[in-house]
């Protein structure tokens, strides 16, 4: 009997530990499982299960009171000079399943720490906006929250700096 190729064995491994994966996720993850192409690797497939598996495990913790904070532009622009970054609606869904408050927080001068030609102590200002209660943003799309998120913010900076 021939011997499985490498790639074959790590392909039946990757889908046994794709199947325990999708078990512990909520039923209906199973149809967007369903929807992926056929061509996506098993290493793509249980990508994807990580990323559902985070999502839910955050859902839940937010439900029972935890607190995370959230950078929804993905990171630092090179030297942005306290400029707002655009926003990634997706960082606004575990707020809106959890319905919990959004605190909008204004950092100034915090990308001199990581990227700027900025020698020295930096003093970065920490300014926690007032609270958005889920009933505020209940019936908008997460990209209508991380506008009306970010705008806020914006104004926040604008009314420190000048």
């Amino acid at each position: 009997m021939k011997d499985k190729a490498y790639y074959e064995d790590v392909n039946i491994k990757n889908e046994l530990k794709l199947r325990d994966m999708i078990q512990k996720l909520p039923k209906f993850c199973m149809d967007f499982f369903i929807g992926i192409d056929a061509d996506k690797s098993s290493r793509t497939k249980i990508a994807y299960a990580y990323d559902l598996q985070t999502f839910f495990e955050y859902m839940k913790d937010v439900k029972n009171g935890k607190r995370y904070v959230l950078f929804p532009e993905g990171g630092y622009k090179f030297n942005n000079k306290n400029k707002v970054q655009d926003f990634k609606a997706g960082s606004f869904k575990i707020a809106l399943k959890s319905h919990v408050p959004i605190i909008p927080i204004a950092l100034i001068d915090s990308y001199k720490v990581f990227n700027s030609f900025h020698f020295g102590p930096v003093t970065t200002q920490v300014h926690y906006l007032k609270p958005i209660e889920y009933d505020e943003y209940k019936d908008m799309k997460t990209k209508d929250i991380a506008a009306l998120v970010k705008e806020r913010i914006e104004e926040k900076i604008k009314e420190i700096l000048g």
